[in-house]
């Protein structure tokens, strides 16, 4: 059996790797693992692996070994861009834990046979040479040649190698002047890199259940399948003065907010970097998120007071959104934003792919809405971002609206010189009124976890069919005869 060691930069990896061996260990093959390069090398050392595994920024700042092969692997195209390693074998990109597993499985079952014999011998070769010139222990001497090996991933700062040992602290984290170089090279339009798909949740009017609709596609997106994993999704929230995610999702008050990202941002702007330049390692960005374990939901959430929100300047949610798109390693961000156009709605709409338009069967909503789009148009705004949603829909013969009359407002909207304006022509779903949608938010569980089969919960699946251009079935109904129908659930009495 074959014994694998994996090294990597980023704790919460090593920690989703950890919980995954407890659940599915290989069987045919042993996995160790180390967020620590220093303790890695020493594992080496101890558990002697066929082969180290080793994340491509940890490998560019250490020197793990020179005992046993070596391959490196990224989380994103930028760390593979920013830290190149051309000495040893790339595995791929990856995020997800299972992932690495079936590449490091796959290497060893193709690497050649007597590729494996000639390093066996190599290695066996030097231990006789060093016994018989009288060297003291050939494994100590050779950490010691390895320690003494200076190239260009070991020109790193005394603050960097401070910071390594002392673990990893996100603001006093930097890098070393030529990956700096290297991470300001890259630029929003490099063409190689992978981003998430941003998706802006927004309403001109308020209580029409915009941060409800953004919690529940947010959740039923990342617990579903693609491939071999599911969808990895953060909801980010951008209604910076009353954001309400955190409660709706029940995360942790006492926990990561974007108050210390901003925290960390500032401090970088004032030692000289351009906030257009700031980048950030999905490592990096995960230190200022919360997960949810059972949904695996990620979340970017608002400060928790208005103090805190009332000096956020633009510069930094662009910071923000530009990396958690771009460096985050996600398919999809959601943004929840608030009901205006202040920078902390429009920034996230300027990047995002899609802008879903949350209305209800309302006169008022309506004409709030028709004012932003007009007002968005007027601006020469990409007017094929939008989408409609109707939310809380309920018979015309309750709400006095056809829904079918409402989505007609916003089609082929003329200004006073009869040009055209804008037309809002798709309507990604109608989601009809639930009772349970309240209770549901109180508790701080997504209803389309708990309850799969409602029309609620269908209309967020019709959301999440029309942007990711695939049907997903949901569990019907329970149907109730004739019987339970008058009497109740029409379960048997014990």
């Amino acid at each position: 059996m074959k014994t694998v060691l994996i090294i990597d930069h980023d704790p919460a990896f090593i920690s989703d790797l950890e919980a995954r061996l407890l659940i599915n260990e290989p069987d045919n093959m042993t996995v160790k693992y180390s967020s620590d390069a220093m303790k890695g090398a020493q594992m080496v050392e101890t558990c002697h692996p066929d082969l180290v595994a080793v994340s491509s920024r940890m490998l560019y700042e250490n020197v793990i070994t020179d005992q046993c092969p070596v391959v490196h692997y990224a989380h994103s195209q930028i760390e593979k861009n920013t830290f190149p390693n051309p000495d040893y074998e790339f595995l791929g990109i990856t995020q997800m834990t299972v992932d690495l597993l079936d590449m490091v499985r796959d290497y060893l079952e193709e690497m050649p046979a007597k590729k494996q014999a000639v390093l066996a011998k190599t290695f066996e070769e030097e231990l006789d040479d060093d016994i018989l010139a009288g060297q003291p222990d050939p494994k100590k001497e050779r950490k010691n040649r390895t320690k003494g090996k200076t190239d260009a991933r070991d020109t790193l700062s005394e603050k960097t190698d401070k910071d390594e040992t002392e673990g990893f602290d996100p603001r006093k984290e930097r890098f070393d002047t030529e990956a700096m170089k290297l991470r300001n090279s890259i630029t929003r339009e490099d063409p190689e890199r992978e981003s998430a798909r941003g998706i802006v949740v927004y309403s001109a009017k308020g209580g029409v259940g915009k941060t409800t609709i953004a919690c529940e596609l947010a959740s039923m997106l990342a617990c579903t399948e693609h491939g071999r994993s599911h969808y990895k999704v953060c909801i980010a929230d951008f209604n910076i003065d009353f954001g309400d995610v955190l409660n709706q999702l029940d995360y942790d008050p006492k926990k990561a907010c974007m108050t210390h990202w901003i925290a960390d941002i500032r401090s970088r702007m004032e030692d000289g970097e351009r906030p257009e330049k700031i980048q950030y390692t999905s490592g990096q960005i995960s230190a200022y998120l919360q997960e949810k374990k059972d949904t695996g939901l990620y979340a970017l959430l608002a400060p928790l007071s208005n103090q805190d929100s009332m000096d956020i300047k633009t510069e930094e949610i662009d910071v923000m959104v530009r990396n958690i798109l771009n460096n985050g390693g996600f398919d999809f961000v959601i943004f929840d934003t608030g009901n205006n156009t202040r920078d902390s709605a429009y920034i996230p709409m300027l990047y995002a792919e899609q802008i879903l338009v949350v209305l209800t069967q309302s006169v008022n909503t309506a004409n709030c809405c028709n004012g932003f789009f007009t007002t968005m148009a007027q601006i020469d705004f990409d007017m094929s971002k939008f989408r409609l949603v109707l939310n809380q829909v309920q018979p015309q013969k309750i709400t006095g609206l056809d829904p079918e009359e409402l989505k007609e407002v916003f089609r082929n909207v003329k200004d006073k010189d009869s040009k055209l304006l804008y037309s809002i022509e798709e309507c990604y779903a109608q989601i009809k009124y639930a009772n349970e949608v309240i209770s549901a938010g109180n508790d701080g569980i997504p209803l389309v976890v708990t309850e799969p089969t409602l029309e609620f919960s269908r209309g967020i699946a019709s959301i999440m069919a029309n942007l990711t251009k695939r049907n997903y079935v949901l569990p019907e109904p329970e149907k109730k005869g004739f019987f339970a129908k008058l009497f109740g659930s029409g379960k048997k009495m014990g």
